[in-house]
């Protein structure tokens, strides 16, 4: 496998990473930990990747200039979530919906309960183990009430 195969290879397995270890990509491409360094040596020398490589530790930390990218990403990633609901949901032939029920979701949200606030209602995702979820990031995705 070519230099050039594996450091393409590199770029798209720490792409979402903002921290990672030589040890991670090593095995995951599967190739030398002396190789991985020198692979993100050189992108860092091209400018191709802002980080820092603590070679003591084994670990990189991606500077926060490659998170533009990173919300590129997501901004895209939500925008084909939203068409794939518009056309399974609104276009699809199993969930037809009158044009009287309204609402941008095609009134599917307003089937839901309110918000506790009396607003509009919202999904929320629940907080930690009290409601299932698992830790503090996220959790499972239920409606408010």
């Amino acid at each position: 496998v070519s230099r050039n195969m594996r450091t393409k290879a590199v770029l798209k397995l720490i792409a979402p990473y903002s921290r990672f270890t030589l040890q991670f990509v090593a095995k995951h491409i599967k190739i030398p930990i002396s190789e991985v360094q020198d692979i993100l040596g050189v992108l860092i020398v091209d400018k191709k990747l802002k980080a820092q490589i603590d070679q003591e530790n084994g670990t990189v930390l991606v500077d926060g200039a490659s998170n533009t990218e990173h919300l590129q990403r997501l901004r895209d990633w939500t925008l084909a979530v939203e068409n794939l609901f518009t056309a399974v949901l609104n276009d699809g032939e199993g969930y037809r919906v009158d044009d009287n029920q309204g609402g941008s979701l095609g009134g599917l949200v307003s089937s839901f309960p309110s918000g506790g606030d009396g607003g509009a209602p919202f999904a929320v995702r629940s907080q930690g183990k009290k409601m299932g979820g698992r830790g503090g990031r996220g959790g499972k995705l239920f409606a408010a009430s």
